[in-house]
């Protein structure tokens, strides 16, 4: 059922990686912070607007590419 079992690793790496908590990183994104810590678990993926939100802090973060 799961076919990105990598994404929510990578969204939580990316929130880690700005320093922030689930709630911070929710009101960041635009979405609850039920929405992230389900994103984080793999149970729903984020939609292509958030997807693409999501790529946008990726690219600025700080630590990019560690880790």
């Amino acid at each position: 059922m799961n076919n990105h079992p990598w994404l929510g690793e990578r969204v939580k790496k990316l929130r880690e990686a700005l320093g922030m908590t689930q709630e911070k990183f929710a009101r960041l994104v635009g979405v609850t912070e039920t929405t992230v810590c389900n994103w984080e678990k793999n149970r729903v993926h984020p939609y292509l607007t958030n997807a693409m939100r999501l790529e946008e802090l990726e690219k600025s973060s700080p630590k990019r590419g560690k880790g």
